[in-house]
């Protein structure tokens, strides 16, 4: 394999690397959680408003 190849792998692997690490750090999107006073989250347990807690 020549030498500009072996470059272009390298690169695309440490750019893969790279996307990896950004993305376990970035905040998801998709998280549905809040931050409430707990007076407020035992009102909710005890109505039954709350599912489960993590």
């Amino acid at each position: 394999m020549n030498e500009l190849a072996k470059n272009v792998i390298l690169w695309v692997v440490i750019a893969i690397v790279l996307l990896s690490v950004f993305n376990n750090f970035a905040p998801n999107q998709q998280s549905r959680t809040s931050t409430i006073e707990y007076s407020q989250f035992l009102d909710y347990v005890e109505s039954g408003m709350v599912d489960s807690v993590v």
